[in-house]
């Protein structure tokens, strides 16, 4: 289901207020466990760090990333690989 227009995007405030902070101060790493926070121009050349449940997956935010939520590049499952079949 899609957020209202009227809402805006969500971003967790303490994310917001890291990014802006390590724009201020010329910092390019963040950590987060907000897999659902909106990407947006405040995070765009930064290195964000998104926890996947098991480790913090490194995430650099490009321009083609503005809009989609961090999750969506942070995998939380393994593809399955299945073994191949020897003929007899």
């Amino acid at each position: 289901m899609v957020r209202s227009l009227y809402k805006g995007p969500f971003i967790e405030n303490k994310l917001l207020k890291d990014a802006i902070d390590a724009k201020i101060n010329n910092k390019t790493v963040l950590y987060t466990r907000s897999r659902s926070s909106t990407i947006t121009f405040d995070f765009l050349d930064l290195t964000v760090f998104v926890y996947n449940g098991k480790i913090y997956y490194p995430l650099i935010v490009k321009e083609y990333m503005l809009g989609y939520k961090f999750g969506a590049f942070c995998f939380t499952k393994k593809r399955a690989v299945f073994k191949k079949k020897k003929k007899k």
